[in-house]
């Protein structure tokens, strides 16, 4: 799965790492590594960059509809 994600993204050992857990576990991915988000948005994920205002309110709209 590593080698599928680092062919497929042209990410980094450590993004590739991250982004096999979070599709292994079937969770999202947050991050404030905008290259690690965009990887994992280009393999599938679901990822949200926390120093962009746009996913930093999504994500917190996503956990809010979550905690119900």
């Amino acid at each position: 799965m590593l080698l599928d994600i680092a062919l497929s993204t042209a990410c980094r050992a450590i993004d590739a790492f991250y982004i096999a857990t979070a599709s292994i576990i079937s969770t999202i991915l947050v991050s404030a590594d905008k290259a690690m988000v965009n990887n994992a948005r280009r393999y599938g994920i679901e990822a949200y960059y926390i120093h962009d205002i746009n996913d930093y309110n999504a994500l917190i709209s996503k956990i809010n509809q979550t905690a119900v």
